[in-house]
């Protein structure tokens, strides 16, 4: 290039998702999308490309492919080591030609991110007070992983979870607009390493007000949508975000059999779910079920129908 020539070189950190700060996965890829202007092609110079700021406390990158660029492409980069908490943004991408600096993003961290919730394959019917009609529960046990797009959960350590269950919907014909719940919100984020098991239950008291008021001895069901957010504490974030993949429909039916025996069964299938005006993608389990008689008693519903 000609003495004085000056050269245009642009680049930002791909953002990772609505509502995050910026930041890139741990021990996977990130492709960066550079602008040179003009073109260094036919000449012996090269735009050359470093991150700087690493530290055990701003964690770490490197640049993978693409490390001298002559003109407009792709480079690739890599987080190696996480942020810790307080040490956001400090990394950014430089780019330099002859020594001299022409271009560096903005401030981003290393940090892995839930990027699935999976159910099972630990999937069994649960009962709470089986001898008890005012204090029965009833309904699936689910076993629960959050899936990290680091492929280790063990890299979740900092990040904090919770579920969110829509209101009823979807219900048959003969429910007649019952049950009317409501969206359901934890209360508190939990650590990932915490989730274990989640339950879909319905109250044997509950179930036997429906039969006696609205199902008349037929078959009902109704569904709710569920997805998982989280948020985590090495890049800062503000607000909790939806994790991706997490979307699932959990379908409750209740009938009788030809002896007068309830039965509660419990479907949870992927399901891309909207819920207060937020959504998930469907997540990454197809269909999980289970299907049990309702105590008390042996004859399962502990009374006849009238």
């Amino acid at each position: 290039m000609s003495q004085g020539q000056i050269v245009n070189v642009q680049l930002m950190i791909p953002d990772r998702g609505p509502g995050l700060p910026p930041s890139i996965p741990l021990n996977r890829d990130t492709l960066v999308r550079v602008q040179i202007n003009p073109s260094l092609a036919g000449t012996q110079d090269s735009i050359a490309f470093t991150i700087t700021g690493g530290s055990a406390q701003s964690g770490d990158a490197v640049v993978v492919g693409g490390e001298q660029l002559k003109a407009s492409g792709n480079l690739t980069i890599r987080g190696t080591a996480q942020t810790q908490p307080g040490y956001a943004r400090d990394l950014r991408l430089v780019a330099t030609l002859n020594g001299k600096q022409q271009a560096t993003s903005g401030g981003f961290s290393v940090c892995a991110h839930p990027c699935a919730v999976e159910n099972g394959p630990h999937h069994v019917p649960y009962q709470i007070n089986p001898e008890s009609l005012e204090k029965g529960v009833v309904g699936m046990e689910v076993q629960i992983v959050i899936v990290s797009d680091s492929g280790a959960i063990a890299d979740l350590n900092e990040v904090t979870e919770r579920e969110i269950v829509s209101d009823t919907h979807s219900r048959s014909a003969s429910m007649n607009d019952f049950p009317k719940w409501n969206v359901q919100v934890q209360r508190v984020l939990q650590p990932v390493a915490n989730v274990d098991l989640d339950w879909h239950t319905v109250n044997v008291c509950s179930l036997r007000a429906m039969l006696l008021a609205h199902l008349q001895g037929s078959q009902g069901e109704w569904s709710q949508d569920q997805f998982d957010e989280f948020r985590c504490a090495r890049c800062g974030m503000n607000a909790a975000v939806v994790i991706k993949n997490s979307g699932y429909r959990i379908t409750r039916i209740v009938e009788f059999d030809t002896a007068n025996v309830l039965w509660l069964t419990v479907k949870k299938f992927s399901w891309q779910c909207t819920i207060a005006e937020r959504t998930a993608s469907a997540g990454p389990t197809p269909s999980l079920e289970v299907k049990m008689r309702v105590p008390p008693g042996n004859v399962a519903t502990g009374f006849q129908f009238p």
